[in-house]
């Protein structure tokens, strides 16, 4: 999870188009705006990033909410490439090793390289609860058997379970009482601001819809928040019901996505950015995809506010991994999971390299 509070005269550099895209959005004034990554243009195994906040001030340790090391330098002479590294490893997931994920250290670096002295120069705050998400995966598909683990797994559930009330807490706390800007960088199922997804039960019937992070932030700061959208992924119902009732879904698969970029290739594929609910787009629906199927009402302006697309999605590039990012010891520390969730076994750290590399 990142947070970017913008020194004053960070929309004069010469950013990248995406960049330039996003803040047209961010200009119009909006306080703790959010924007998703979105899974399709990563890796199958590598969905989002996750734990971090950059702004320009330090962050109070949360109520009850255990953290780690809360602030890192994006300061100095020469980029710490070390330091990015060792934040990345030390990650809720350790296998978040994509380059794509961490270069946002390196820029805000460039960044503050680029001020005086005398300007508002970022930091990167910790977000996120200290838990293992890792071990929690393998409690939550019963792959446990020793006690130990499963009671740690147990007594962090508490914090998981809160992740996204206190990544809200964190927003409010570090940006929005502060009078700040704040771009947040967020997995797209922690960005909706006007939707709360479904929980259903074992017969696929709605029971409860989830308020997530910034649903949680908008319901307290209402249109301080602005929630902006990569393409959107189709994210299909029947995965979904296979999961929870174990049943088969015959309704074929969503078409949103197709016909959204249908629409712009009537345009030459050119990235655009626009308000999706004041646009024609605004009460579209997919009843064949997860977003839309179980709540009747919802519709794409509730689950996305702003949009940017870059391109088609088939033309979207993955993320690189890491060069040598896993280590010995994260594999000896690890292995258990690793080798699960992958359903195979690895005899080194260079292997398990090879693996998540080749894993596009």
């Amino acid at each position: 999870m990142t947070v970017l509070r913008l020194p004053g005269d960070a929309l004069s550099i010469g950013w990248t188009s995406p960049e330039r895209l996003s803040l047209r959005f961010f200009q119009r004034g909006t306080i703790g705006s959010v924007l998703s990554h979105h899974r399709p243009s990563l890796p199958s195994r590598g969905k989002h990033q996750s734990g971090y906040i950059l702004r320009n001030s330090t962050s109070d340790r949360l109520s009850g909410c255990p953290k780690k090391k809360s602030i890192f330098p994006i300061d100095g002479q020469a980029y710490d490439r070390d330091l990015a590294l060792e934040i990345a490893r030390s990650g809720n997931w350790s296998t978040w090793g994509y380059k794509e994920y961490w270069d946002i250290f390196e820029t805000v670096w460039k960044l503050n390289k680029s001020l005086a002295q005398d300007k508002e120069h970022m930091k990167v705050i910790g977000m996120d609860c200290d838990t293992d998400l890792e071990l929690d995966w393998l409690w939550q598909n019963e792959k446990l058997q020793d006690k130990e683990f499963i009671d740690k797994a147990k007594r962090q559930n508490f914090f998981i379970v809160k992740r996204d009330e206190w990544m809200a807490e964190t927003i409010d706390k570090e940006v929005i009482k502060k009078g700040a800007k704040g771009i947040v960088l967020v997995g797209y199922h922690h960005s909706f601001s006007h939707y709360a997804q479904p929980k259903i039960n074992d017969q696929g019937q709605l029971v409860w819809e989830w308020p997530r992070m910034t649903n949680i932030l908008y319901q307290k700061c209402k249109e301080k928040i602005f929630q902006i959208c990569l393409h959107i992924s189709e994210n299909p119902v029947a995965e979904f019901i296979k999961a929870n009732t174990g049943k088969e879904y015959q309704g074929g698969k969503p078409i949103i996505m197709a016909l959204i970029e249908e629409i712009m290739a009537k345009g030459g594929n050119k990235p655009e950015e626009f308000d999706v609910f004041s646009s024609s787009f605004a009460n579209l629906r997919d009843s064949k995809s997860f977003y839309f199927h179980f709540q009747p009402s919802v519709k794409l302006s509730d689950i996305c506010r702003g949009y940017i697309f870059l391109k088609p999605f088939k033309k979207l590039s993955g993320c690189t991994w890491t060069e040598n990012f896993m280590t010995q010891e994260m594999l000896e520390k690890k292995r258990f999971y690793y080798e699960t969730v992958n359903n195979r076994k690895f005899s080194s750290a260079k292997e398990l390299n090879e693996f998540f590399k080749g894993s596009r």
